[in-house]
């Protein structure tokens, strides 16, 4: 594999030329801790990709590298595409996949401009499958991502509730891989109000993906953060409105639970019933445990990702001229949009089937009608990984009143018009 001019390779298949000489770097989308995001167009098709530029005087380059590795190991419709490593000045640069629907925070902010109050929670079951679909990918290949947040989820169209609306995992810059299954982590890293108890006591796994995920849901459903500082989220008991829709409120309680061991890991949050494809109905709890537990099903460990239909114009949008083949596993071939369709269809009926130990329940109805608001909106673990600088946290300034129980440190935000003109003589 060739060195790029700072000494590290370039990822599998990507040139050592710099971004310059394959890329026209275009608009400034936002920026993180580490590393600024612009759009960029490949000069040799014109496709439209976005570009994370990484400071190597702020970032140890070998960092950057492994997040490129990350990236590139990993094949899944709600993971962001990887396109490159690229060197440039200072800077490394990571090629990824350009969603034009913005975060999770602006798909909020969309809804509330729209229809105000809270999200109803089966109108979303969609978005949050896709999400929990994600996390699950990543454990089972043994990645712990440590940084999940709304800012972290990207969409491929600004309306949250469509339910062909793509949800992308972006960010593994705190992404770290076990070397064995149930190992145990030390680092503390990530967004404190994403962050579960354990991480305060640098003995934790996998699980707290499953805890940030479910502070995401709750600001989603409650339009607040379940807990404002380090000692609610170690101490606080936390309370979820009774307006909230009841299956997506036992899911938010399941992984909000502090005690690690009672926790729902992700292979359980995705069997959950609110994540039934009968978009949520109600099952009583004593199935809701079955089925959580697992007792009715293989329990294999091949995954699955589940993917959401989109129409040929939405693909063009994402992929850019036309509709590129879609992600496939390390390793094999590709399949036609009708195979993976077919695909979906056939495990989407298999786990209905498995689900039909209770009476189904009625569907709920496809228009998404205002919502009413459920109120305003061990010893011996090893070090890994770089740790995110203490300090306090980032606010994102948003026109409209957008509940800050999303926001944090994540990869992309808005930016202000002044910053993005300046960035355009980034690249001549």
């Amino acid at each position: 594999m060739p060195a790029a001019a700072n000494g590290i390779p370039p990822a599998s298949g990507c040139d050592s030329l710099p971004l310059s000489r394959l890329f026209l770097v275009g608009q400034r989308l936002g920026d993180g801790a580490f590393g600024v995001v612009h759009s960029c167009t490949r000069l040799c098709d014109g496709e439209e990709l976005a570009v994370k530029l990484i400071n190597v005087g702020i970032s140890k380059p070998a960092d950057v590298w492994r997040e490129a590795q990350m990236l590139e190991s990993l094949a899944h419709p709600n993971i962001v595409r990887f396109h490159g490593l690229f060197p440039e000045g200072a800077h490394m640069c990571i090629i990824m996949e350009k969603l034009s629907g913005g975060d999770l925070v602006d798909g909020l902010q969309t809804y509330l401009d729209k229809w105000g109050g809270n999200i109803e929670g089966q109108n979303i079951v969609s978005a949050v499958r896709q999400m929990a679909s994600s996390i699950q990918y990543l454990h089972h290949r043994l990645v712990v991502h440590r940084d999940v947040k709304g800012d972290n989820f990207l969409m491929d169209r600004p309306d949250i509730l469509d339910p062909e609306c793509r949800i992308v995992l972006t960010d593994f810059g705190s992404a770290c891989r076990l070397e064995r299954p149930g190992e145990r982590l030390s680092t503390e890293v990530g967004t404190m109000k994403f962050s579960a108890p354990e991480i305060f006591d640098n003995n934790y796994s996998a699980k707290v993906d499953v805890w940030a995920l479910g502070v995401v849901m709750y600001g989603l459903a409650t339009g607040r953060f379940p807990f404002k500082n380090k000692a609610e989220v170690r101490f606080k008991r936390m309370s979820i409105p009774r307006a909230v829709h009841p299956p997506f409120a036992d899911l938010i309680d399941r992984m909000l639970t502090k005690d690690e061991a009672a926790r729902l890991d992700s292979d359980q949050a995705m069997r959950h019933p609110y994540m039934s494809a009968d978009r949520g109905a109600w099952l009583e709890p004593s199935v809701q445990a079955t089925l959580v537990r697992g007792d009715n099903t293989s329990g294999g460990e091949n995954v699955e990702p589940v993917a959401t239909p989109r129409s040929h114009a939405a693909r063009a949008l994402c992929r850019g001229k036309g509709a590129a083949p879609p992600p496939r596993e390390a390793g094999g071939s590709p399949e036609s949009s009708g195979d993976a369709a077919a695909r979906s269809l056939k495990l989407a009926t298999a786990q209905l089937q498995a689900l039909a130990v209770a009476p189904s329940a009625a569907t709920t109805s496809a228009a998404p009608p205002p919502a009413g608001g459920a109120g305003p909106a061990p010893p011996g673990a090893r070090l890994e990984g770089p740790a995110l600088a203490s300090g306090a946290e980032r606010a994102r300034s948003r026109a409209g009143c957008v509940p800050q129980c999303l926001l944090g440190l994540g990869l992309v935000c808005k930016a202000s018009a002044k910053a993005a003109a300046a960035s355009a003589k980034l690249v001549d």
